[in-house]
């Protein structure tokens, strides 16, 4: 995004601020204002967010490629975490408190030891902790911060047992972590969604509420991330299908659907790194006996248990390691078939289904690659519903400040008329002074007159922000563009245009799903837009961008169909 949008964008929050602190408005919309203004620089901030034991957390380790110690094994004791870039010399990791105070730790293995457990001891610990932070030397997070919630929906019964006091702390904890996930959920410049393969009302709702929050633009600042497929779907060349059909019902909330199996991806990278893992998993495969390996790999409890095999239960237990049992089970029925001796075949298989490059690539290309923009129009939106929300609040204030004022002042202009005659010939200073006085009573109750013109000049501002911000984000300014032209287009070419425009980074299968021919589709309607005409500038502007994104959605279908290096 030029620098001239950021810089025009900070200057005019700025100033706003200032003429928020001038006209006397609460400080706290005026240091809001400001920290807005501060915002404009940062990274762009996405969170990951889902129902309760969705696997957030593990995804968030493998997206990471590393393991972070768990704060929390229930919705109860989760804590929220952000993921910042720092180099080796920056505190590792940083402690907030509620009330602002922070605490940097170079070693916190200890203080993390400590916030283990459901314990009113722990509950109590964790009740101080707004957040904490956590900064690692991973190149992917230098343009972006990564925030790991809580989670949706809790409905945990499991400390109905206990003494009043820690069910009274756990249920304020439940509920507290609740209501930061739905505001890191509005906050966010984008959100990456974890659903299962069946998404819920509550699934539609929340992203409809995200979608609200952002004017219409959600689907450009929303993934949806099909997770734990591997606990529900054996088969992993189903899950595709599975994520169109989470796509179809997820239409226009969502820029891509990615599948993704966080235990694939840490079976994949612990065999990468663990040579003798590796190494028992190649004998546990080729097994000579197929009869043998497939008692083993059909039951968690025998594999772990049985012993008459060729593989020990030490060897079978150090080789599965702490990888969930669903994936492995995918993982060796996989490897049996395709490792044979090419293991860089396997491991490519491997990482083509756990999804997390995908998912990353998804990520760098709708979010990162545009994150100065999402940022921006989310930090213009949100000031202006600041102002909007707390200006009005403040005018309301002020009239009924004036009402007392106003009254007020009669009393004055009353005592001033009676009293001028008796004092004016003998005291003009003092009458001058009088005046003076009642005059700026009355100046003090036009507050709120000041107040609303303060608002309609600074709601005025905001909203050029807002539109120039908008602007920069051609596919934002498409569907406006056709939303503004939607009295001269027939209803059935907008609808097509909010699709086409909204569907960015998504794979078309999925957005044009109702398709039989799904490339004939593209192609014709492409080279139709190529060619049609509109004496209406606007429209003609419309169709001129209708076929340039038809072309390159035709190039993205074509890309998948016959990718140059087929990995799997």
């Amino acid at each position: 995004m030029p620098a001239s949008i950021e810089d025009s964008l900070e200057h005019n929050l700025n100033k706003v601020a200032a003429e928020l602190q001038q006209a006397s408005f609460p400080e706290a919309m005026v240091a809001a204002m400001r920290s807005f203004a501060r915002q404009v620089r940062e990274s762009i901030t996405i969170a990951v967010i889902g129902q309760v034991k969705a696997g957030k957390s593990s995804l968030v380790n493998a997206l990471l490629g590393c393991e972070l110690p768990t704060i929390g094994v229930t919705e109860t004791t989760a804590t929220v975490n952000w993921f910042r870039y720092g180099s080796p010399n920056d505190e590792d990791h940083v402690f907030c408190y509620r009330g602002g105070t922070k605490q940097p730790s170079r070693h916190p293995v200890s203080f993390l030891e400590n916030l283990q457990g459901d314990s009113a001891a722990v509950l109590k610990r964790i009740a101080n902790i707004d957040r904490l932070e956590f900064r690692l030397p991973v190149d992917w997070l230098q343009n972006l911060i990564l925030v790991d919630t809580p989670g949706f929906n809790s409905a945990s019964k499991e400390h109905q047992d206990v003494a009043a006091l820690f069910a009274g702390l756990a249920s304020q904890l439940r509920d507290r972590n609740i209501r930061e996930t739905e505001r890191l959920a509005r906050e966010a410049d984008a959100v990456v969604y974890i659903t299962s393969a069946n998404p819920h009302a509550v699934d539609r709702n929340i992203l409809e509420e995200f979608q609200s929050r952002v004017q219409g633009s959600g689907a450009f600042t929303a993934i949806a991330v099909v997770g734990k497929l591997d606990f529900h779907d054996p088969d992993p060349t189903m899950w595709p299908r599975r994520a169109a059909s989470v796509g179809k019902q997820l239409q226009h909330l969502v820029a891509d659907v990615v599948t993704v199996s966080a235990g694939i991806h840490l079976i994949a990278e612990r065999f990468r790194r663990n040579g003798q893992a590796l190494a028992l998993f190649r004998r546990f495969i080729n097994l000579p006996s197929a009869g043998e390996f497939e008692i083993l790999i059909g039951s968690e409890i025998r594999f772990k248990s049985e012993d008459a095999f060729s593989l020990t239960i030490p060897e079978r237990i150090a080789m599965l390691g702490n990888a969930p049992w669903p994936a492995f089970e995918i993982a060796a029925k996989l490897g049996r078939n395709e490792f044979k001796d090419a293991a860089g075949d396997f491991f490519s298989r491997l990482d083509s289904i756990a999804g997390i490059d995908a998912l990353k690539e998804s990520i760098n290309q709708n979010f990162v690659s545009r994150g100065s923009i999402l940022r921006c129009c989310r930090i213009a939106r949100d000031a202006e519903t600041l102002v909007q929300e707390q200006g009005w609040s403040y005018i309301r204030h002020c009239e009924g400040l004036d009402v007392g004022e106003r009254q007020k002042c009669g009393h004055f202009q009353e005592f001033l008329q009676r009293i001028s005659p008796a004092v004016l010939p003998q005291d003009r200073a003092t009458a001058a002074e009088l005046a003076q006085f009642v005059s700026a009573q009355l100046e003090n109750a036009n507050r709120a007159a000041r107040a609303r013109a303060v608002v309609a000049e600074i709601s005025r501002l905001l909203g050029i922000c807002r539109r120039d911000v908008e602007i920069s984000l051609p596919d934002l300014a498409s569907i406006r563009l056709t939303n503004e032209t939607a009295a001269v287009l027939p209803a059935s070419i907008a609808e097509e245009f909010r699709v086409l425009f909204g569907c960015v980074g998504q794979d078309p299968q999925i957005c044009f799903s109702g398709n039989e021919d799904v490339s004939g589709y593209i192609t014709e309607r492409g080279r139709y837009w190529r060619t049609a005409y509109h004496a209406d500038n606007r429209v003609q502007t419309l169709y001129t961008r209708a076929a340039e994104r038809y072309s390159i959605l035709l190039h993205r279908l074509q890309s998948s169909i016959h990718p140059k290096e087929k990995s799997v």
